[in-house]
């Protein structure tokens, strides 16, 4: 997984300081320069980069994954599950009490 984050990170970087340094070449003002810098390079990051951006979304999900298996169970489910148990308790209990129309 380092290596594909890692190289992506890099490619991104490396796109936006190149970016950047061609707008100060041209005259642009530092902060201006920065903004349009990264506005540019995540265009071009999005169409160029793609199979590295699939690469570490393929290896983030692999880890997680990973970790999820190691856990045994998933704790969101576990969660869920207890609160739906308490709600329908809590629905019995209070199907006696309710007032009835006559």
């Amino acid at each position: 997984m380092r290596n594909s984050v890692l190289n992506y990170f890099l490619a991104r970087i490396g796109i936006f300081v190149a970016v950047f340094c061609i707008l100060l070449l041209i005259g642009i003002e530092t902060v201006l320069a920065a903004l349009f810098a990264a506005v540019i390079s995540l265009a071009i990051s999005l169409i160029f980069l793609q199979k590295q951006r699939n690469r570490v979304s393929e290896a983030i999900f692999a880890r997680a994954n990973k970790a999820k298996a190691r856990s045994g169970a998933d704790g969101d489910t576990d969660v869920e599950n207890d609160l739906i148990d308490a709600a329908a308790e809590l629905d019995k209990s209070n199907s006696g009490n309710a007032p009835k129309n006559e």
